[in-house]
Order: C-alpha cells, then structure tokens, then sequence
C-alpha cells in the first residue's frame, strides 16, 4: 500500500529524463466531485525545476505504473488499483478526496499529499505538486486520463 501512494513521492527525487510530448487541449470544464468522478489512469508526468521549462518524465514510469487506476468517486472515497498481471504486482489501497477551491488532497493510511488542480477539461485532470529533483526546487504535473 505504501508503495503505490509513495510511488508519485519517489518520483520527485528520481527523475530527470527528456522527450518531447504533444500538448494537450486547454478547454476546461468546471471541476466539482460529480465532473471529476471516474476512473483514471496516469497518462503525462512532467517536471519543472524552478524558472527551467518542464521535462517530459513520463518515460520513467514503469510499465505497470502506466497500467495502474486512480478512481475517484463522487462520494469523495479514493481507490488505487494496482496494475495486478504476472510481471506487475502493485497494490490496492483506498482512501479519500476532496477538492477545495483548487487545492485537490488525497488522503490514505500512507499519506495525505496536497496536489494543486492545473486543468481539468473533463477527460484529463492535471493536478501538481512541490518537490524536488536533482537538489533543486521542483514541480510536478501529472496527467490522468479518465477511462470509465
């Protein structure tokens, strides 16, 4: 369980790949626990360090990290699905989601990470948060994409 809700903590200090990416639309939809709802999975993970532009760093998620779900229901509860195949063994764990004003918080028994809401167009849910990367001050961006 720790494992899944560290797995976006360690990428903070692991990551420093490059490649290139094509945008996405910017048409948002008005987030609220209803529009938001769904099935996700992490489909973008830049960084940027400081004033740098933002690297692309998807490329070093694993396979079955790319595989795994983020489910966010409209009651508010959380639920991890790891990516459960022969070669992927992630967990499952729960917990709950809120959404205050933009700051979006997932809390669970391992952790409770503060993540800044970036867009939402209704599909994609870029959220970010701080870190770091090569001992400098670092944000992160990820992209969900919502499948069911």
């Amino acid at each position: 369980m720790k494992k899944a809700v560290a797995f976006l903590s360690a990428l903070i200090i692991a990551l420093s790949f490059t490649s290139c990416k094509k945008e996405k639309d910017s048409t948002t939809t008005q987030p609220t626990p209803k529009t938001i709802a769904g099935v996700y999975r992490i489909s973008g993970l830049k960084a940027q360090a400081g004033s740098n532009p933002q690297v692309d760093v998807y490329n070093q998620l694993t396979e079955c990290q790319k595989q795994d779900t983020w489910g966010f229901q409209e009651n508010g509860t959380f639920l991890f699905g790891g990516a459960a195949t022969q070669s992927c063994q992630d967990g499952d764990f729960s917990g709950t989601w809120k959404l205050n004003g933009k700051t979006f918080t997932i809390t669970s028994q391992a952790s409770d990470d503060d993540y800044q809401l970036v867009n939402f167009d209704g599909k994609v849910l870029v959220l970010s948060i701080s870190g770091t990367l090569n001992n400098a001050d670092a944000t992160y961006y990820v992209s969900f994409t919502k499948f069911m």
